[in-house]
């Protein structure tokens, strides 16, 4: 399966045996753009591609911050000002 779902600008974040979950990354792109392109998936007559349901939420704040915590790096030295008594 494609990691990257052109028509929506989105990329897989999860994979499960009947479950999938995209993370739409183009901040353009149109709620009701998304419908329809899950729709026609919903539809389609690709057995491989076809879905039975689905569900649109926003991102929650909890993601957010995981999100972030996943893409920092530890910090190795001592911040600017910061005195360490040895």
């Amino acid at each position: 399966m494609q990691t990257h779902h052109a028509d929506l600008g989105a990329e897989i974040m999860e994979l499960h045996d009947t479950e999938i979950k995209l993370r739409v990354v183009n901040p353009e792109i149109k709620l009701w753009r998304m419908f329809d392109v899950v729709e026609a998936l919903k539809n389609s007559q690709n057995e491989a591609s076809r879905i039975d349901d689905y569900s649109v939420s926003q991102t929650t704040l909890e993601q957010v911050f995981i999100r972030f915590a996943r893409s920092q790096q530890e910090e190795t030295h001592a911040a600017p000002g910061l005195q360490f008594n040895k």
